[in-house]
């Protein structure tokens, strides 16, 4: 058995944020016509239809989660990390590949 004892918090924190920017990316390129081509209301509040509001959200939506996301792997890196020097980290096991070239 392995055990991981130690997490790199920065490194960590800066993947998951890479990873959480490139999904929400993604999924607001396919969202955005929609939300774009909504139309207009005759809602006096939203006259838009809201659809000038989601299209700021939807530009602004992988840079917050990508905070968020750096934010959180951060604190949970840096959790393990003081869990893991006082009761041991958690304990995988390895094999190897059976692949040919």
């Amino acid at each position: 058995m392995k055990q991981v004892v130690q997490i790199g918090v920065g490194q960590t924190a800066k993947v998951l944020a890479i990873i959480y920017f490139t999904m929400t990316a993604i999924f607001c390129v396919i969202l955005a016509p929609f939300v774009l081509l909504s139309g207009q209301s005759e809602n006096r509040v939203m006259p838009f239809g809201g659809g000038v509001l989601l299209g700021v959200v939807l530009i602004a939506a992988p840079f917050l989660y990508a905070f968020v996301a750096y934010v959180g792997a951060a604190l949970v890196s840096a959790i393990y990390n003081f869990v893991a020097r006082r009761f041991g980290g958690v304990e995988f096991e390895l094999t190897e590949s059976a692949t040919t070239n």
